[in-house]
């Protein structure tokens, strides 16, 4: 197939979409009922199935064995057991109005711009090679299907691509200058995203064992991976057990899944029907991973090129552009809702704290401000896909869900432990992100550089023990398990033993403990400088809440006064 059908093929999807969130954004009244049901808010949440799990699981399956399972095992584990503390944290994030993670941590623990700058900082190191594996995503499907994989006509068009993400994020996510609003199309547009990228993998795995009617006989005991526990290091249960515990934690503090889990949406009803029903659809997921992962070594597929089984097990082009679509779906929702997140974390946690003078000459530059960070967020992704194009996708995620993971004790320890304090969250966080860059992002761009790759092989200095992937003399790992092992051994460390070591006093506890109950007030936006009366109320606050609200919100206040 020729690259401009299946670029058309895309945008035809994107658009359709983009219809979706339209109708759904106008007549939010009428179709609340369906937008607010709690498997509307379930198949919302599916967008952390993204590209990588798409067209990289199977690979991972593949070179991983039963050790890539215990990912799937973590996050099922979330909701399965642990959904009493995602309510506990929708319910903190919702009381206090909060619709960032650097906003809910400066809430627990006071606001210190070096606690948000640290937790910034992970988050956009983090998602960046996210988006950009996403992007990578979409160009690699292109270029497996296309009889024109030129280099310069996938660039191009994923260039495109990023634009045209950032164009529906706005349209759909940032037309109004309050950050704080609900995007009901945003979130019915994820919601059959999900759908979508179900009925792709079932049909593919359907059409998979109708090509390979002996697929199992076919691939016989030697095409299987590795199912043992504890055979080498890259399988052991400590590297299942790290990577359980990364994944149980880390699903939801990804910027897209805590955007439409705690903000969007977030009800008692939703969160008790999300328990059992996203698990459910994680599994079938799965389960139809796995013939079209057979049907790959049937097909005689090694290497990266594993990744390729769900495009060319079907047999036709229009069953391949179906395939195309599913992977469009997974990697394109993602990108969407995390560019947004992103934009909206820097410019209420960093831009805004930062600005000079009265807020109120802040409001006609927040729509500018808040489309710029998307397209830069957006761009930084594309150049970081143009420089590095990691062959395998899963490892790119992998590498990110070890960054989010380190977030995860200041959020959830801190809804259950009182005691837990600002200092010991930052020294936390600060030496986990330098063991990160250190161990996890220094190595992915070791290809760019042949000083980077020496470091990374011979150590600096040549010195064997300081390398990156052995730090110490711990050798044998996979990256990303390495890279998590010291992150979380700094991280919990030293909040531990600062914690420990730092008494708090009876008060202190007390309030934190209040405050965790809801039952003390907390103030999230600076004090207003300069004067507004009844009188001009609605026009101060209309380049914040936009027109409509402004008007119903100074109404509101008016009637109360």
């Amino acid at each position: 197939m020729s690259l401009p059908l299946l670029f058309g093929a895309a945008l035809s999807f994107l658009l359709l979409l983009a219809a979706l969130a339209f109708v759904a954004d106008r007549h939010r009244d009428r179709l609340g009922v369906w937008l607010d049901h709690p498997l509307t808010y379930v198949l919302s949440l599916t967008i952390y199935f993204t590209a990588w799990s798409y067209f990289g699981t199977g690979a991972a399956f593949r070179e991983s064995g039963i050790t890539y399972l215990s990912t799937d095992m973590g996050w099922s584990f979330t909701f399965l057991f642990g959904w009493p503390l995602l309510l506990k944290a929708i319910r903190f994030v919702k009381g206090h109005r909060v619709t960032t993670l650097p906003g809910a941590l400066s809430i627990r623990y006071g606001s210190s711009p070096l606690l948000t700058g640290l937790v910034v900082g992970v988050l956009v190191v983090s998602m960046l090679p996210y988006v950009a594996l996403q992007f990578q995503a979409i160009a690699f499907a292109m270029r497996t299907l296309s009889l024109d994989g030129r280099g310069t006509a996938i660039g191009g068009m994923v260039l495109v691509w990023a634009l045209i993400t950032v164009l529906f994020g706005i349209l759909f996510g940032a037309r109004q200058p309050d950050p704080t609003l609900r995007h009901p199309g945003i979130v019915a547009a994820m919601a059959v995203s999900g759908l979508v990228k179900l009925a792709a993998v079932a049909i593919v795995a359907g059409l998979a064992l109708g090509r390979f009617p002996h697929l199992v006989a076919m691939v016989g005991p030697a095409g299987w991976p590795d199912m043992r526990l504890g055979t080498t290091p890259a399988n052991s249960y400590f590297t299942w057990l790290l990577n359980f515990l990364s994944s149980m934690v880390g699903i939801l503090l990804l910027p897209h899944v805590f955007h439409l889990a705690m903000v969007e949406g977030g009800s008692d009803r939703q969160v008790r029907v999300a328990r059992w029903a996203m698990p459910l659809y994680g599994w079938l997921t799965e389960v139809c991973l796995i013939p079209i992962a057979l049907a790959g070594v049937a097909l005689g597929l090694v290497g990266p090129r594993f990744q390729e089984a769900i495009l060319l097990v079907p047999t036709t082009p229009a069953l391949q552009l179906l395939a195309l679509i599913g992977g469009v779906a997974a990697a394109t929702g993602m990108a969407v809702v995390t560019i947004l997140a992103l934009a909206n974390m820097l410019l209420i946690d960093v831009l805004l704290p930062l600005w000079p003078g009265t807020l109120t000459r802040v409001g006609p530059f927040l729509l500018p401000l808040r489309w710029g960070l998307m397209l830069l967020i957006a761009l930084s992704s594309f150049g970081l896909w143009h420089l590095v194009r990691a062959p395998f996708l899963f490892r790119i995620g992998l590498l990110s869900f070890v960054a989010i993971a380190q977030l995860a004790p200041a959020f959830f320890l801190g809804l259950a432990w009182p005691r837990l304090q600002l200092r010991a969250v930052v020294w936390g966080l600060a030496l986990s992100l330098v063991a990160w860059l250190y161990t996890a992002l220094l190595p992915s761009l070791a290809a760019v550089s042949p000083l980077l790759r020496a470091w990374v092989n011979q150590g600096p200095a040549g010195i064997a023990w300081l390398r990156p992937h052995a730090l110490l003399g711990i050798e044998g790992l996979p990256d990303s398990v390495h890279a998590l092992l010291w992150c979380s051994l700094l991280n919990m460390g030293a909040l531990l033993f600062i914690t420990l070591r730092q008494p708090i006093s009876p008060d202190a506890e007390q309030w934190t403990r209040q405050l965790l109950a809801g039952l003390t007030p907390i103030r999230t936006v600076r004090p207003l400088q300069g004067p507004v009366s009844l009188s001009n109320l609605e026009e101060f606050l209309a380049p914040y809440l936009g027109p409509e609200r402004a008007r119903d919100e100074a109404e509101r206040i008016r009637r109360e006064e």
